[in-house]
């Protein structure tokens, strides 16, 4: 036992300032990942600017318009074909259904399109920091790149194009929502001090925001898959029944079921030009719920004033 000069024993190191050091070598590995990781967050916020975000969805916009009308004229050259191939008038008749009702849905598309972005701009919403915003947005790019080169390795496993394909989409899709998600200001989302329950409905508003705000991408990309399809169907009769297993996982995809195999492509397409009308009247669903959450949050505080 060590001593000093009036031999009494030295104390024993306390157990903390044992690992001391220990501990200051992992916290200053930590801050240096952390600090890697913000600078990735802050690069991917200044890549996927809301510039970006607002000319791909009006990109989206105006290629999903031409998408929806260059269907409606497979749809009759499709419907042409099965009508004479199968030697049947009904089919011919389905065909010219569903082209009445692609005009009306893509004026509907159109209209409610147009105000999405009104009521996104109209319905202010707050978050006290960008936390949650920053981790969800770097969590779906690396979702998106794990997607891609999954979609790659299925591609070659598989001899087949139509996984890569599907990989691209979604994981274009799931960057774009990394963008809205590093951005809240383009969705009208803005950044202050508020409460457990404010920030509560500013996420739950945020996340709606996001849903509206990516309709346009999901109409074109919709649109889009749809005409091939129809296209498509020229050539290969057995066209529903191979496209229809890609399509079982959009939401609601019972409705395709009621479309003729040969028309699963424009059926494909009035889907696309219907997810607008539905995506508005969720989102118009969830922003009742949000104000009346946000009316009972500021009922006791009024009652306090009052009572003043």
């Amino acid at each position: 036992m060590n001593t000093n000069e009036n031999n009494t024993p030295e104390p024993a190191p306390t157990p903390a300032s044992a690992f001391a050091p220990a501990l200051a070598s992992i916290n200053a590995i930590a801050e240096i990942f952390s600090s890697i990781v913000g600078k990735i967050v802050s690069l991917a916020t200044q890549a996927l600017s809301p510039a970006l975000i607002r000319q791909s969805c009006d990109g989206a916009r105006v290629i999903g318009n031409y998408a929806v009308l260059a269907s409606i004229v497979f749809t009759f050259i499709n419907a042409l074909i099965y009508a004479v191939r199968f030697r049947t008038i009904y089919i011919f008749l389905a065909g010219v259904g569903i082209m009445i009702a692609l005009v009306i849905a893509h004026y509907a598309a159109g209209r409610f399109l147009a105000a999405s972005d009104k009521i996104i701009s109209g319905t202010p919403g707050r978050i006290s920091s960008t936390a949650f915003p920053d981790c969800v947005g770097l969590l779906l790019l690396l979702l998106a790149i794990g997607v891609f080169v999954g979609g790659i390795i299925e591609g070659k496993q598989e001899s087949s194009i139509v996984p890569f394909i599907l990989a691209i989409v979604i994981a274009l899709l799931l960057v774009l929502t990394a963008a809205i998600t590093l951005n809240p200001k383009s969705v009208g989302i803005e950044i202050g001090n508020a409460s457990a329950g404010e920030e509560a409905i500013g996420l739950i508003s945020f996340f709606l925001k996001t849903c509206l705000k990516l309709v346009s991408a999901q109409f074109c990309l919709l649109a889009l898959a749809g005409c091939v399809l129809t296209i498509w169907g020229f050539f290969s009769p057995d066209m529903g029944a191979n496209a229809s297993g890609f399509f079982r996982l959009l939401p609601f995809a019972s409705v395709l079921s009621v479309v003729p195999p040969s028309m699963i492509g424009p059926g494909i397409v009035l889907y696309a030009c219907l997810t607008p009308i539905f995506t508005y009247l969720f989102f118009l669903f969830g922003s009742l719920m949000l104000d009346l959450a946000r009316a009972i949050l500021v009922l006791p505080e009024k009652l306090d004033s009052t009572r003043r």
